[in-house]
């Protein structure tokens, strides 16, 4: 769809709140470019708010809020921010800590006995640090036959929760984002101090920072005043999409630009929690062998540009957000969105660049000066392309080879480029990730080291294709239950390829066609399906794998 370029931009709105000084009141025209093409009067739309030496310098709305009655978006206007809430719950939980009220040390069903008993203690540190290794329950709820606007409790997260029989990993072995472990966060606070999060939030953190437009949302039903609607894309055309959970801790908070712009003044100033709460937020997790990782307490700790980056974005049905630090030029850029048209984390970095010093304009991180690419042969290029699996997690990855240059491929329409250091060494454009391809003796094909920043390396063998597959799809079709999620997946074949379903949920809704990888493993993106054998070589299983749920086992019924 060709992007009508802008013509009005909604008004700018002078600040009258307890911030320092009122944000600049005319326009940017670095910053309006970047939403020029996306964002226009009946398009949805963003606020953007700018700080700099604790004082909002830039606060404007881009676009519609509610398209439905034309309400133009400001800065003033609320949004549902995701992730970022991240941020106020680990600010919580840090402060019962700083009280003695808990320990990051305690295990966990010390206050929610509802957390089955895997063998290892599962630690609140684990949980800040996304280090617990408990499956990510929104992928869980998905499988389960939840729809996106399906209403979710906590009472729904604990029940499904507790049916859990393994982890994808031993806890503290790796870090791997997931959002159970903050909704487990949001009850811990509520058990140990007696008030739910949302109360607590807004006694102990909202109100003190005079962040009167900010609150949790435990009841999706809450009249928000002035709230920007959510809205998604569909082929015929953009429809409502708001989130419909009432859990909080992972997510669950709406706010404006003028009040993050408080929250990011907070980190310099340290009026709520005190040097030593801030100080537990910035401090990078580790894992079982004490190698750091880059996250802290709600916060990503990057380097852009050569300087130090703390970073969350947040993704709801309909919202997209991106909040960003640099401590050291004490500024910090909020993006709000009721839609995906812009892209939230592109364009709050690019926002951050026009205000970054001269000295902070070093190399990017994602290309070190010190490791320049090198050009390689298209020979050297191809013998790296190909399908890999991990056997530890069962995740498979595809390298393209696209205009003499490698791809790397995480599903359909994700992928990043390949930037080659040596013959055998790259880099993932844009990302903290490397790739080495290392050919083992008598191997005929390299195996892939990939390593994620803060994460041990994963090795991926080299599969070959399945053969034969249609004279063996017979082996598949089956009716596979799972008793961790209480559903049944329908597995049968459609015209020559492998066919599943969740049984109960309209064929509309969840019918897919998977292609075969290898042997006895189908999938697409990052969703694999692994049939398991018996000693007989009957199938009898198959394991769901996703990026964040590893391996959830069903079982195939007698027939």
């Amino acid at each position: 769809m060709r992007l009508r370029t802008q013509v009005r931009l909604a008004p700018f709105i002078i600040l009258v709140t307890a911030l320092p000084a009122a944000a600049q009141t005319t326009a940017d025209p670095r910053i309006d470019s970047l939403f020029a093409r996306a964002v226009f009067p009946d398009s949805t739309g963003c606020a953007v708010g700018v700080v700099r030496d604790g004082r909002l310098v830039y606060a404007r709305g881009y676009g519609t809020a509610d398209l439905e009655h034309g309400v133009p978006v400001t800065a003033e206007t609320p949004f549902h921010l995701g992730s970022i809430s991240k941020q106020f719950t680990a600010m919580a939980v840090l402060m019962l800590e700083q009280e003695g009220r808990l320990s990051l040390d305690d295990d966990v069903r010390r206050y929610v006995p509802e957390v089955p008993d895997f063998g290892t203690p599962i630690t609140i540190r684990h949980l800040l640090h996304h280090t617990s290794g408990l499956r990510d329950l929104w992928d869980l709820l998905g499988f389960s036959g939840r729809r996106t606007d399906d209403v979710v409790r906590e009472y729904d997260i604990l029940r499904l929760l507790s049916r859990q029989r393994a982890l994808n990993f031993r806890p503290g072995d790796e870090h791997l984002y997931n959002n159970t472990g903050y909704i487990l966060l949001g009850v811990i606070v509520k058990r140990v101090s007696g008030k739910p999060l949302p109360e607590l939030a807004r006694e102990r953190i909202f109100a003190p920072l005079g962040m009167t437009s900010t609150r949790f949302l435990d009841d999706h039903t809450t009249l928000v005043p002035g709230r920007a609607t959510g809205y998604a894309r569909r082929r015929d055309g953009l429809r409502i999409a708001m989130p419909a959970y009432d859990v909080v801790g992972s997510g669950g908070a709406v706010s404006t630009v003028a009040d993050l712009a408080r929250w990011a003044r907070n980190f310099d100033e340290m009026a709520v929690g005190g040097p030593a709460v801030i100080a537990r937020m910035r401090e990078p997790g580790r894992l079982n062998g004490g190698s750091p990782i880059a996250y802290g307490g709600g916060i990503r700790l990057l380097r852009h540009r050569g300087v130090p980056m703390e970073e969350h974005n947040g993704v709801d049905p309909g919202y997209f957000a991106n909040l960003v630090r640099f401590p050291d030029q004490r500024l910090a850029v909020a993006t709000l969105c009721n839609g995906h048209t812009i892209d939230a984390i592109a364009v709050t970095r690019a926002i951050a660049e026009g205000y970054l010093p001269a000295e902070a304009a070093g190399t990017p991180a994602s290309a070190p000066a010190a490791e320049p690419e090198v050009v390689l042969a298209p020979a050297q290029v191809a013998r790296f392309a190909g399908t890999y699996h991990n056997p530890s997690n069962d995740l498979v990855r595809m390298v393209v080879v696209r205009g003499g240059e490698l791809f790397y491929v995480f599903g359909p329409g994700n992928e990043a480029r390949l930037a080659p250091l040596s013959p055998t060494r790259f880099l993932l454009t844009g990302r903290p990730t490397r790739v080495e391809f290392v050919t083992r003796p008598g191997s005929a094909r390299p195996e892939m080291v990939v390593t994620v920043a803060g994460s041990p390396p994963g090795r991926y063998v080299p599969v070959e294709p399945a053969e034969g597959l249609p004279a063996r799809l017979s082996e598949y079709p089956g009716v596979y239950d799972s008793p961790e999620i209480g559903s049944t997946f329908l597995i049968g074949e459609l015209e020559g390829d492998l066919h599943w379903r969740l049984e109960g949920v309209g064929p509309d809704e969840f019918s897919i066609t998977l292609p075969a990888r290898f042997r006895d493993n189908f999938g697409e993106g990052g969703v694999s399906l692994q049939f398991v054998r018996d000693g007989a070589g009957r199938v009898t299983a198959l394991l769901l794998t996703t990026e964040r749920a590893r391996r959830l086992r069903f079982d195939r019924r007698a027939q």
